[in-house]
């Protein structure tokens, strides 16, 4: 058999076979192969060098193997940075793919990318290394001018992308700000592009939905979108349409809760949504529970099967299943059902660490640690970072006197007459609507709860937080403390 003849990838399948045998005769031909693919390194495509990567691995040691694995390394970096084809960005892409783990390969293929000229590549090849460096776990930081540069040049051709690769490009996007955390992927304006042209496009319903689920996730929030994916569901819901309804309607309730909407459309999606609750998956009802509670609406049927199945939905999403029995109880006159004792008692045991980055300040502005109180509970196991309390006028209080020393819940607190106690949180920027500064609706009712004991409550954004110098964070506290 001629070996030049064969193509790398039937050489390297055939190489995958035989290292599952043991026989000496097989590995004397697996060392001819191994030194045939030797001096055709430098033709691999990534894809090609990731197989044989792992083929490698597994073979017996000996000197040829360590040297094959060395060349291995070097001449895929050669390729990338020197042999590279700049108008050519398969091999980039590839590159991405085939080894999104390994930082130095993916540096010398965004220095490819930095290089090249866009205008030379076609609309499908951007989309596809957009997709590769979405599934990189951890993008550089000094390289994201790349990936700005790739989503100018998608927000300026968007009326050339198909529907169906702009959902595809979102979910992409949304995937590496998300599981990734990777949130240089999230472009405001792409984002408003993607929702103009698809409501420009008549698209169906569940179309419409999957682009809203997509902005809901990367928390980005588009009204003009909502309300034609409500509008569009209610044609093909009164023209007899058929159409994925439970899915439509579940991504519209959730909007709705999310965004902290109420309009006439409202009550007519809960209504259609309870018509059609028996056929919700066991891991959304809960999920439809709590943005049902975001509007103090309560189905009897949805909470008695949480309920029912308390364990369950306990170890599944106990966080969930704690804020919505935290609503249920602040809800004035609810009679409805409720979790067991039992199990709410294992909400005891549950302890959040916090860095507590605003103590410092809080102690400066306040005049002492004795007017500040950090980490106590509610008797609804709500953790609080900071509690402070005000006489009218806005004198603070001590609190932290000795005789206080053992209270663990705010309740317990010993209040004066005309005084207040005001609770200070530190948001987290995952709290907000990233192109707004609204708090996303399942924060927003969580902070509603907590008010509804009788307590005032100071949200602090540490977005913004980060943002301020040392001389400007004791009077921006106090600011909005007093406001």
């Amino acid at each position: 058999m001629d070996g030049h003849k064969l193509e790398i990838p039937i050489i390297i399948n055939v190489l995958q076979t035989l290292i599952d045998y043991k026989m000496p005769y097989i590995q004397k031909l697996i060392e001819i192969i191994l030194k045939f693919i030797k001096n055709q390194l430098i033709n691999l495509t990534p894809k090609d060098y990731q197989e044989l990567t792992d083929i490698n691995s597994k073979i017996q040691s000996n000197t040829l193997r360590q040297f094959v694995q060395k060349d291995l390394l070097q001449k895929f970096n050669l390729k990338i940075s020197m042999d590279l084809d700049r108008n050519n960005l398969d091999f980039v892409i590839s590159a991405f793919m085939n080894h999104k783990n390994d930082l130095e390969k993916l540096k010398l293929a965004l220095e490819a990318v930095k290089n090249c000229n866009l205008q030379n590549a076609s609309l499908n090849t951007i989309l596809n290394l957009i997709t590769a460096m979405s599934y990189v776990p951890h993008f550089p930081k000094n390289y994201c001018s790349i990936l700005n540069k790739l989503q100018i040049y998608l927000i300026e051709n968007i009326h050339q992308i198909k529907t169906n690769d702009i959902l595809f490009l979102l979910h992409n996007m949304v995937f590496a700000a998300d599981n990734n955390k990777n949130e240089e992927f999230y472009n405001e304006a792409l984002f408003n592009k993607c929702a103009e042209v698809i409501t420009s496009r008549d698209v169906t319903s569940s179309i419409a939905a999957a682009c809203l689920n997509s902005f809901i996730r990367i928390r980005h929030m588009q009204k003009h979108l909502l309300d034609y994916t409500c509008s569009r569901y209610f044609i093909e819901k009164n023209n007899g349409v058929r159409f994925k309804e439970e899915f439509v309607l579940s991504s519209l309730i959730n909007a709705y809760a999310q965004y902290n909407l109420k309009d006439v459309y409202l009550q007519k999606l809960i209504k259609n949504y309870e018509e059609i609750i028996k056929l919700i998956k066991s891991k959304k009802i809960l999920d439809s529970a709590l943005n049902f509670a975001v509007f103090e609406y309560y189905n009897a049927s949805l909470l008695t099967n949480i309920f029912s199945n308390e364990e369950y939905y306990f170890n599944v999403a106990g966080r969930k299943f704690l804020n919505l029995w935290q609503k249920l109880k602040t809800t004035p006159n609810y009679n409805g059902p409720e979790p067991s004792e039992k199990c709410i008692k294992k909400f005891t045991i549950w302890h959040t660490k916090y860095n507590f980055e605003l103590f410092p300040y809080l102690e400066k502005g306040l005049g002492g640690s004795i007017y500040i109180k950090k980490n106590l509970k509610t008797k609804l196991y709500h953790q609080i970072e900071y509690i402070t309390m005000f006489r009218n006028g806005g004198y603070p209080i001590a609190i932290n006197n000795i005789e206080d020393k053992n209270i663990e819940y705010i309740e317990d607190l010993q209040v004066p007459n005309n005084s207040k106690i005001v609770l200070i949180f530190e948001i987290p920027n995952y709290w907000y609507f990233q192109n707004s500064n609204i708090i996303i609706g399942k924060y927003s009712m969580y902070i509603d709860v907590i008010k509804s004991l009788s307590v005032e409550v100071i949200p602090i954004n540490l977005n913004n937080w980060k943002t301020l110098t040392e001389n400007e964070k004791i009077p921006y506290l106090m600011k909005e403390i007093h406001s």
